[in-house]
C-alpha cells in the first residue's frame, strides 16, 4: 500500500469524523473507499470524447491526453460520509 496526504477544510474533516463514528470505520478507511468506488467509475477510460465531466459521486474527471489517463479530482466537500 502506498499512503497519500491532502489538506481539507475543517467542517469537511468534521463531516468525515462525525460519518466515521456513526459508521465505526476510521477515517483512512473511509477515504479508500470513497477513492476506490470514484475509481472503479472511470477504469479503462474508455470515454471516446475525453471530455472533463462529473461521476455520479461528484467527483471531476479530466483526460491526461500525454499520458493517456484518467485524472479524478475528488471534491470531499461533496461526498456523502454516511
Amino acid at each position: 500500500m502506498k499512503t497519500i496526504s491532502t489538506k481539507i477544510d475543517e467542517s469537511v474533516y468534521q463531516k468525515l469524523v462525525e460519518s466515521c463514528g456513526k459508521s465505526g470505520k476510521c477515517v483512512s478507511e473511509k477515504i479508500r473507499k470513497l477513492i476506490e468506488d470514484s475509481l472503479k467509475t472511470k477504469e479503462n477510460g474508455d470515454d471516446p470524447k475525453h471530455e472533463p465531466h462529473y461521476d455520479k459521486y461528484g467527483n471531476y474527471w479530466t483526460w491526461d491526453k500525454d499520458k493517456k489517463i484518467w485524472a479524478c479530482h475528488i471534491d470531499l466537500s461533496k461526498q456523502s460520509f454516511h
